[in-house]
């Protein structure tokens, strides 16, 4: 687990480093950032110094179920075998691991737009609906949720989409 705390003034940092103390620095790590840099520098640290093979993003709101992990692997695994089967993986070596296929797999908040529909104001929701209609027409409609905080990446796909990240 890699906590990353983004310069934030709610004692993050110290429940951070209970966690470590209780689970140990081998299971539990925390980076520091300092000062904000924001939600993305967050994630893309993250990721740069997470050591497994399938990485885990995960916000700490509590909108997703970490129960819900198990899905987004079975995702992977099933993707995998597809790739593989399909010969559009590559295998160079046959010691390849699933880590060195770029693929990722992607939870939603979908079971809860419907509460969320019913508390923000109307302003909010129009332009909700609006920005999903772009992600539709720009994307296709395979993409659902693009804000969902809980997202699962193979080792190669993170190295790809997070080594030139520049939001701030």
């Amino acid at each position: 687990v890699i906590i990353v705390d983004d310069g934030s003034a709610d004692g993050t940092k110290n429940v951070a480093f209970d966690f470590v103390r209780k689970y140990t620095v081998d299971n539990v790590r925390v980076n520091l950032l300092g000062r904000n840099h924001g939600k993305a520098e967050a994630i893309r640290r993250g990721m740069f110094h997470s050591r497994g093979e399938l990485l885990l993003m995960l916000d700490a709101d509590g909108a997703t179920k970490v129960n819900d992990l198990e899905k987004l692997e079975n995702q992977i695994q099933a993707l995998s075998r597809k790739e593989i089967l399909s010969g559009n993986a590559v295998q160079r070596d046959p010691g390849s691991k699933i880590s060195d296929i770029p693929m990722a797999a992607f939870g939603s908040l979908a079971h809860l737009e419907e509460k969320a529909l019913a508390t923000r104001k109307w302003y909010r929701n129009f332009l909700m609906k609006g920005f999903h209609l772009v992600v539709i027409l720009t994307t296709g409609p395979g993409i659902r949720d693009t804000q969902c905080g809980f997202k699962m990446f193979t080792r190669a796909a993170a190295r790809k989409l997070f080594r030139n990240m520049r939001l701030r």
